[in-house]
């Protein structure tokens, strides 16, 4: 007779700590998109630097992370809290990202 496993979920831990280590480049954007507006005592070109790093990456970010969310709402490895504390990083990315696109305008792409 054969013994039923259960699988355990340890996956979920891990994947909210990278899940929180991907949004770190959206918030970079907004902050410096705010630091451009408002003239702080940076240089210009710097701020704009990392504005326009920050933000491709923090978008490559959150893809990462909507990626890592579907996989494991699939695969059924990570818990639902950790999928909704997962989800809520997601959204909170994507809104950074469009908010500091959005409150720093670039010449470039006007």
């Amino acid at each position: 007779m054969a013994i039923p496993i259960e699988e355990q979920r340890s996956n979920g831990p891990g994947k909210f700590a990278l899940s929180l280590l991907l949004i770190v480049p959206s918030i970079l954007s907004f902050l410096a998109s705010a630091a451009i507006v408002q003239n702080l005592d940076f240089p210009a070109s710097a701020l704009w630097f990392i504005y326009e790093v920050s933000w491709y990456i923090g978008i490559v970010g959150a893809l990462i992370i909507v990626a890592m969310l579907v996989n494991g709402a699939l695969q059924g490895t990570i818990s639902a809290a950790f999928l909704w504390l997962m989800a809520t990083v997601a959204v909170i990315g994507i809104a950074l990202i469009w908010y500091a696109s959005h409150i720093y305008r670039s010449p470039w792409y006007s």
